[in-house]
């Protein structure tokens, strides 16, 4: 795909602001370019992406309305073990129990999505939001570290202060368990 003169991308603006896009800098130019240049070849009516790379879902998303891809988008849900963990191939890379550990990284999303859901309130802070998440995270001591917690528009994913129980929100998160980095999210 990437011929040794290449020297044309499709960079999609903003997405090195966000966490995932911060903590893996020019990453999105590579996405958006190798996806756009697929479809290109490839004319596709309809694609398929997983909801687990939520980021990727919306820059693809805003490169085909961008670029006017005549592509219908659907965004499958993340397929997960039975212990809630996302399904990936960096799985592979945990020990036994750094992969009972990680289940903890859905729980917190998913405990975070329950304080949303039953929220009585027109929008909920997103602190309140961040801060049942690391509740979570903290009792989990083979968790390593929290990369980031994000808590943003299903739009652009730019961060939210405050969550419109109308409009919703991805949250996602980046986590380290052992040497391994595992991303997650859900959207409320």
């Amino acid at each position: 795909m990437y011929s040794s003169s290449f020297r044309t991308y499709v960079d999609p603006e903003g997405f090195n602001d966000v966490p995932e896009g911060q903590c893996r800098p020019g990453f999105f130019r590579g996405v958006a370019t190798i996806v756009a240049k697929l479809f290109n070849i490839v004319a596709p009516t309809h694609a398929f992406f997983g909801q687990k790379d939520a980021v990727q879902c919306v820059v693809i998303k805003r490169v085909i309305a961008d670029l006017n891809f005549p592509i219908e988008l659907h965004v499958l849900d993340t397929c997960r073990e039975p212990s809630g963990l996302a399904m990936s191939t960096r799985n592979q890379y945990l020990t036994p129990q750094e992969r009972q550990a990680s289940a903890v990284i859905f729980a917190g999303l998913k405990q975070a999505a329950d304080v949303f859901a039953a929220a009585t309130a027109a929008t909920v802070p997103a602190s309140v939001l961040r801060a049942t998440i690391e509740k979570v995270y903290k009792s989990e001591p083979r968790l390593q570290s929290i990369q980031y917690i994000s808590i943003a528009s299903k739009e652009t994913m730019d961060e939210l202060d405050d969550v419109s129980k109308y409009q919703g929100a991805i949250i996602s998160v980046a986590v380290k368990v052992g040497q391994c980095r595992l991303i997650d999210n859900i959207v409320v």
